[in-house]
């Protein structure tokens, strides 16, 4: 019997990921973008959290081309992520569990993630799926 409690004991403690927790140590915490383009101010707010939910709140204001009044936009959104160290999958809570996929890339000592959506590249700006988000 205590040679099966030991062998149990082995097989429980040899199943955790340490990968997975250390992959999700670089992205855990909050993190900004503010943006300015055109005549446009877009401003994100990601929390990344341990259980792999996160929230985005997004700002977004512009001045139409046509010389209309002033626009604002501003929502807070769910999801559920999967991080695997290379890409980061965000699933949302709210819209029929929608996906979407972005590579990333840390710069400046693991205080900037750069998200570079599926198929963009770096050279698109922040509308094709290009963002930049620093620790805050």
């Amino acid at each position: 019997m205590t040679l099966f409690m030991v062998i149990l004991t082995f097989g429980f403690t040899s199943c955790s990921n340490d990968d997975d927790e250390e992959a999700n140590s670089l992205i855990v915490g909050t993190w900004v973008s503010n943006n300015n383009i055109n005549n446009g101010k877009y401003n994100f707010l990601l929390k990344l959290y341990n259980d792999n939910t996160a929230s985005l709140y997004r700002y977004e204001g512009w001045q139409p081309a046509n010389g209309g009044n002033y626009q604002e936009w501003e929502t807070t959104e769910y999801y559920t992520y999967i991080y695997d160290g290379k890409n980061l999958k965000f699933i949302s809570n709210e819209s029929n569990n929608i996906s979407v996929v972005y590579s990333v890339t840390f710069t400046n000592e693991n205080q900037t993630m750069v998200l570079c959506e599926e198929g963009a590249t770096a050279a698109d700006d922040c509308l094709s799926g290009y963002f930049v988000y620093t620790r805050k």
